[in-house]
């Protein structure tokens, strides 16, 4: 079975974003009554050093060095000096010369400014060797580790950029979403816990909220922060916090609450805040779209959510690689990508999807999963044996829907059919001690699918009571799953010869076709509901 996003609660999160695009983004902007919250002494102190020393001796490569640093803090007058030096200098190099170039709005001629990780993280070493108290540097360099899955250098790279900057508002972002990514809320809400205590910063004290709603122990200051953003002139500034604190309000059942400080938060949204508000409309309170104005489009995540509520698949996948190359150290964008792309029936895509996603997240079993189901999808089912194997005892103990359900398919498609069914029947079973009746509805369709691609037979019976259930859902990813089927049974109407079986084949197209209907009429799911017309849906 397709592994799709399988988190039961949202919170706003931040992206870790390199340094100049955070501050591009305005989230390392100072409030109208704080000083900058952006704390980058530490950086700064070791770009003045090396610049004083630089212009008594210059030297094409250091000023290479400093002229990086200096574009990444903002120095924008020292960055052009250091750039007319360098481009005097063609022994630089070209990538040298090509950021000196386009710090100068000069084109170089196409010469790509692109380097592979590798070679960046070997330039991030040399780098922190001669200015180790360049904080920004050691988060930047964590990033690096982070994307090529190296999660062990990566913290003790982080935890060095953090001594240096505990209460800096870009380091602590970072390094709070950091420690999410590995799984470690405790540390991150620590992180974010000394640093709001300190800075009274709103940014900070959203990600304190968030970290505390998802342990379940939000901070003692709740009440206040929660008051202070509501009554805050500032709406760029709080939407963060105000989006956090309505989410807790929504977890704990006060909705009242919630509705005033979610409406309040989109009046001028940051990014992070537009993501999440997809998922507050989509699963919590679908009723506020009618009044919501949100751009959507400002955000790869959110878009690539709300496409696949359109039915627009591909639209879906188009959005799910901009948020990957925005994030692409985390499975999130990979896995929703490779979902639709099952979902597509494009496994080819799926399976490089699935396989870049897990160079960041080597083991990720969403990840695993949607490969080896990728793999079927391509009758390669060796390779999809083998991708399984590492996760054959989480198999055995029953812990994953998905992975249960896709081993089931395997085994079926290599002919193994009562074992397969047997497997089916554990997921359905382990979806329904989760009280999940969508999960459990998504496991029957995914069966119902694997006994018409190993030449089984459809229980008349199971697909009429599926037919029942799809008939209540507004889930795009059931809907889309359902269509999936949908379309064998139409290529394939010759099985169902009785009259029981072509009742049921008939009641299944009716719900299928309801559906699909009353999803696209949801004000959410409309196109009206868009600020920006995107394509027409495509075949899925």
């Amino acid at each position: 079975m397709n592994s799709s996003d399988a988190e039961r609660e949202r919170f706003v999160l931040p992206q870790w974003l390199p340094f100049k695009v955070a501050a591009n983004d305005r989230q390392l902007s100072a409030t109208n009554n704080e000083a900058p919250i952006t704390q980058t002494r530490a950086s700064e102190e070791a770009f003045f050093a090396a610049r004083a020393t630089f212009w008594e001796n210059p030297s094409p490569f250091i000023a290479g060095d400093l002229l990086g640093i200096a574009l990444r803090l903002g120095q924008t007058a020292e960055a052009k000096k250091l750039a007319e030096y360098v481009l005097t200098q063609p022994i630089a190099g070209p990538i040298a010369l090509h950021i000196a170039g386009e710090t100068l709005g000069i084109r170089s001629g196409g010469v790509s400014a692109s380097l592979p990780l590798q070679s960046k993280i070997r330039e991030a070493k040399a780098w922190l060797r001669r200015f180790p108290n360049d904080a920004i540097a050691w988060v930047e360099h964590a990033r690096l580790y982070t994307i090529i899955g190296q999660k062990r250098k990566a913290e003790q790279v982080m935890e060095r950029g953090l001594a240096l900057a505990p209460f800096d508002r870009y380091i602590v972002r970072a390094a709070v979403r950091f420690f999410i990514h590995r799984g470690n809320w405790d540390r991150a809400h620590e992180i974010a816990g000394h640093a709001a205590k300190r800075t009274n910063d709103p940014w900070i004290s959203a990600l304190w909220v968030s970290t505390g709603s998802q342990r379940g122990t939000v901070p003692s200051a709740f009440k206040s922060l929660f008051l202070s953003a509501l009554n805050a002139r500032e709406p760029f500034h709080f939407a963060e916090l105000l989006e956090a604190c309505a989410t807790e309000e929504v977890i704990t059942g006060s909705e009242k609450k919630a509705k005033r400080a979610f409406q309040q938060a989109w009046i001028e949204p940051p990014k992070t805040v537009v993501t999440h508000s997809q998922w507050v409309l989509r699963e919590k309170l679908p009723a506020l779209a009618t009044t919501a104005s949100i751009d959507f489009s400002q955000s790869a995540e959110a878009m690539a959510w709300i496409s696949l509520m359109r039915m627009d698949l591909l639209g879906a996948v188009q959005s799910s690689r901009e948020w990957a190359l925005e994030e692409p150290y985390s499975s999130n964008a990979f896995l929703h990508g490779s979902f639709v792309d099952t979902l597509r029936e494009e496994y080819t895509e799926a399976e490089m999807l699935a396989r870049e996603g897990l160079r960041a997240n080597p083991g990720h079993h969403g990840l695993t999963n949607n490969l080896a189901f990728a793999l079927v999808g391509q009758n390669l089912m060796g390779e999809a044996a083998i991708v399984m194997e590492p996760l054959r005892n989480e198999i055995d103990r029953n812990t994953d829907v998905a992975l249960v359900a896709t081993w089931g398919l395997l085994r079926m498609k290599q002919g193994a059919h009562a074992e397969g069914r047997g497997f089916y029947v554990r997921a359905i079973e382990k979806a329904k001690e989760q009280k999940d009746p969508a999960l459990v509805l998504r496991v029957v369709l995914n069966y119902l699918t694997a006994e018409m691609d190993s030449g089984g037979t459809v229980d008349p019976v199971l697909l009429s009571s599926s037919a029942d259930a799809l008939a209540k859902t507004s889930d795009a990813r059931i809907i889309a799953t359902a269509e999936r089927l949908n379309k064998r049974f139409y290529a394939n109407q010759s099985l169902f010869p009785n009259a029981q079986e072509k009742e049921s084949l008939a009641r299944f197209d009716k719900a299928v076709k309801q559906s699909s209907a009353e999803l696209k009429g949801l004000v959410f799911a409309a196109q009206k509901s868009l600020p920006k017309e995107t394509d027409k849906p495509a075949a899925s």
